[in-house]
């Protein structure tokens, strides 16, 4: 699994952006329905997450998004 930090993310949007710790990479687009969890799901600028990465279309995004 892939790690990296949160550097955007909309509550009232449902997704943001993920900043990966192999800083190559582009931010990786991450939608609320990503993140695994119960409820309303959500993430916070600066939290470290793992996750695993799925290509939509043209771009990657990212998938069963876990907090660390």
């Amino acid at each position: 699994m892939a790690t990296g930090v949160i550097r955007w993310f909309s509550e009232t949007r449902g997704y943001g952006f993920i900043e990966a710790d192999d800083e190559t990479k582009e931010p990786l687009y991450v939608h609320h329905t990503a993140i695994l969890g119960r409820g309303y799901r959500s993430l916070q600028v600066g939290q470290h997450v793992r996750y695993e990465v799925r290509q939509e279309g043209r771009h990657p995004q990212a998938i069963d998004v876990e907090v660390v």
